[in-house]
């Protein structure tokens, strides 16, 4: 990895909560990402009523990826709390990771 391909790059963890639980959210949001060729994972929060998606690839797409999840019309966001990471580039997929119990999707 160059330095420079470091520098376009970025990672952001997006905490979201709503009605995102249940109702095909994680499924909506592997979708842009494998669509953008985006790496990472989308993860539901125990307990909670929210999602954690960390997301690795190029600055712009990432926005992209970000602004897309943002202007959904069917699922109700609530809260949204986006972290800039520091990009490490181990991700070589986009994944939903399952909750304990949870039978596959």
């Amino acid at each position: 990895m160059t330095q420079q391909t470091v520098f376009k790059n970025k990672a952001l963890l997006i905490t979201l909560c709503g009605e995102v639980k249940g109702v095909g959210f994680r499924r909506y949001v592997w979708r842009i990402a494998k669509t953008l060729n985006l790496k990472g994972y989308v993860e539901n929060i125990q307990g909670k009523d929210c999602v954690n998606i960390y997301v690795e690839g190029e600055k712009s797409v990432i926005d992209e990826f970000a602004n897309r999840i943002m202007m959904n019309k069917v699922y109700r966001i609530d809260y949204v709390k986006m972290l800039e990471k520091m990009y490490t580039g181990i991700y070589n997929d986009f994944t939903i990771i399952k909750c304990l119990g949870e039978e596959d999707l």
